[in-house]
């Protein structure tokens, strides 16, 4: 009796894969064909903050340029309508309503290194070569009747303009007033009174005034904690501060070390060499250099009856340090070097190494994404409304032109594209980025296009159908988000064949936005409101599309799907599936016997 193979009714087995997005963001470290869903190895110019929520990143408007070749080194809001910023030579003031630039001090020694500060009413910058200049808003004035007194709200007569006195420089009948909380316009020749009896004629308009702050010292780092101004100096590894502000005007003058608990003092840490950045952390100040960190805090103790102060250090390391721009979030202090994105959130005990809470964010990156990196301009900026901190940096440049996005909430990482920024800056929730390249200033996450230009997207994950070693045939494919008319996504699928050979676009589709005729309504009648957005709403004319392909691919090892685009437009991707029939194992024979 001959032999009959036994017959499967079952036929090839049947797969199906899920991809709700990925929520968990850039994976460069794992094989592609082994990531979950929620990761993915390719994500430019977009953000995912839940599941199933692959947004399109907004664009950058430019608020204002003053032109030339020269990067924007700071950019701070001083009020409602003034920024202060820095380039080359120059610190410069932009007013939004007259949509115009005042130099206020334009001969500093070019170093690309100038920086400022705002604190109150005044400012402070300097570059690493002149001293520190504070830079306050003046109104000169004649024919006085009357002394004003500093603290007094100083009334223009016919304007109605107003403004607190900060200060009084009285030269008798002339004389020149500092000024902070000015509201309104001060008139040439008006009168100007305060409620003390002070009274002058008003000679010209309120100007900007640099002066030098004479016992400080040149730098490149500075900022404001706890009412002192702490800054390094031409010593590797020093950290100044000043005397704590009494409330008398103008502060941060008195720069002269002293032990009293008020006064100036200094810490010193060699061996970290050239400190990049600054920053508290609770009660200690934290200090990034070239090759290490540090960080101490300022005790106060009763010594024999005067109260003194001590510096007391917490924690001193020997490792990559930090570059600039370093940042408290959520999650701790973020900063950066060249190993990648960390996340400090506490300071150890002195006593037992390795103590610090402190994790690599960076980490699913892989340990080569900064190999090429420069970090000389590197900055980082803490978006509360969108849960981002956003790192510019230089890849394989010396110029910025890099931008990398991470979600605190997720931990999912992303990149962001066509973005060369300098500096950022966070003002009450609107982010600002100066440029790298040029002297333009820019709003950002505003509409979905760079200035006028198309953003372009790609996003690409491996789906996982089966053992590595099975042959697939490829079957239906489905996908769900929300569109813009007249702005399709192209839908790649990119295989490895039975050989493990890659071929790119194997199969390519256009995925449009569907628009029944006649209705102005999307697919299943359901158009992109407030509520499917979660309140993000953009525009009207984003529609739900559900659509799908039958494939046809057959015989292959692996499975990328690929969505790109380059438009003005918003969109979303929501979610994609793919099925397929698991076929035989592949034949391969090639590996010679030794």
């Amino acid at each position: 009796m001959p032999y009959t193979a036994i017959q499967s009714k079952g036929g090839a087995t049947r797969t199906q894969a899920r991809s709700l997005t990925p929520t968990s963001g850039l994976d460069l470290r794992d094989l592609p064909q082994l990531l979950q869903p929620e990761l993915a190895f390719k994500m430019v110019n977009y953000i995912t903050d839940a599941q199933g929520r692959l947004k399109k990143r907004k664009g950058i408007e430019e608020l204002f340029t003053v032109g030339g070749t020269d990067p924007i080194t700071f950019i701070e809001r001083y009020d409602s309508d003034l920024f202060i910023f820095g380039y080359g030579t120059t610190v410069a003031a932009y007013s939004v309503s007259a949509d115009a630039v005042t130099s206020i001090k334009a001969d500093f020694t070019d170093s690309d290194a100038l920086i400022g500060v705002r604190y109150g009413d005044y400012f402070f910058a300097s570059n690493g070569i002149e001293k520190i200049f504070r830079i306050s808003r003046t109104l000169d004035y004649d024919a006085q009747t009357g002394n004003f007194t500093a603290g007094d709200i100083v009334t223009g007569g016919t304007s109605g303009a107003t403004a607190i006195i900060l200060e009084d420089n009285d030269s008798g009948v002339t004389g020149t007033l500092t000024l902070g909380n000015i509201s309104g316009t001060f008139s040439d020749g008006e009168v100007i009174t305060d409620p003390s009896g002070g009274s002058a004629d008003v000679d010209g308009t309120v100007d900007w005034t640099a002066s030098e702050v004479t016992d400080s010292s040149p730098c490149t780092v500075m900022k404001v904690i706890n009412a002192r101004l702490f800054t390094n100096s031409d010593t590797q590894g020093e950290v100044k501060y000043c005397a704590i502000d009494d409330g008398t005007n103008p502060p941060f003058t008195d720069w002269t070390t002293s032990a009293t608990a008020d006064d100036a003092g200094g810490v010193n840490d060699r061996f970290i060499g050239n400190i990049n950045a600054i920053e508290a952390l609770g009660e200690n100040i934290v200090v990034f250099g070239d090759k290490g960190k540090f960080a101490f805090f300022i005790n106060t103790i009763d010594s024999a009856g005067t109260l003194t102060k001590v510096e007391v250090f917490q924690m001193s390391r020997r490792d990559f340090g930090g570059a600039s721009g370093a940042i408290a979030t959520d999650i701790g202090l973020v900063y950066m070097n060249e190993a990648g994105l960390w996340a400090l959130s506490s300071i150890g005990q002195p006593n037992i190494p390795f103590s610090d809470q402190e994790g690599l964010i960076t980490k699913l990156l892989g340990p080569d994404y900064f190999a090429d990196a420069t970090f000389t301009n590197t900055d980082i900026v803490y978006d509360e409304r969108q849960n981002l901190v956003l790192l510019t940096y230089g890849d394989d440049s010396t110029t910025n032109n890099a931008v990398i996005a991470y979600n605190v909430e997720t931990k999912a990482m992303s990149e962001f594209s066509g973005w060369t920024f300098n500096r950022w800056l966070n003002d009450d929730g609107t982010i600002y980025a100066g440029s790298a390249v040029d002297g333009a200033v820019y709003t950002c996450f505003v509409g979905y296009d760079d200035d006028g230009l198309s953003i372009g997207t790609e996003f690409e994950q491996e789906m996982q159908l089966g053992s590595l070693e099975e042959l697939k045939d490829i079957g239906k494919f489905y996908v769900q988000g929300f569109l813009t008319s007249g702005a399709p996504i192209t839908v790649s699928f990119n295989v490895y064949d039975r050989t493990g050979r890659y071929a790119s676009n194997r199969m390519q589709y256009t995925w449009s936005a569907q628009v029944a005729l006649g209705s102005g309504k999307g697919y299943d009648a359901m158009a992109y409101d407030a509520g499917a957005y979660d309140g993000d709403l953009d525009s009207s004319e984003l529609i739900e599309s559900f659509d799908g392909a039958m494939t046809g691919i057959k015989r292959v090892l692996r499975l990328r799907v690929n969505f790109s685009a380059s438009d003005t437009s918003q969109h979303e991707i929501n979610w994609f599936s793919v099925a397929a029939k698991r076929g035989p194992l592949a034949r391969r024979r090639k590996l010679t016997k030794v």
